[in-house]
């Protein structure tokens, strides 16, 4: 079981040549069932709700979330 971190923020958007969502879409495609999935992120990059109804949708089970209004952190095991 591995465990993957992907940052969905605007710093992580100006500062890496792979966009933040292209890499959140190909780490999905990569996982196998029981690995993990940390997302820290802006709501005002990637909104939060947005991001919950897309990992449920792929089948997660959401381990951890917390949520300030403006940023979050996600921990999500793919079943």
């Amino acid at each position: 079981m591995l465990t993957y971190e992907v940052e969905l923020t605007l710093e992580a958007a100006r500062s890496c040549k792979d966009k933040p969502t292209a890499k959140l879409l190909v780490t999905l495609l990569a996982m196998d069932p029981g690995d993990t999935l940390v997302v820290t992120g802006e709501d005002l990059y990637y909104p939060y709700q947005k991001l919950l109804k897309l990992l449920e949708a792929q089948g997660f089970e959401i381990l951890e979330k917390d949520y300030d209004g403006l940023t979050y952190k996600i921990k999500a095991c793919k079943t």
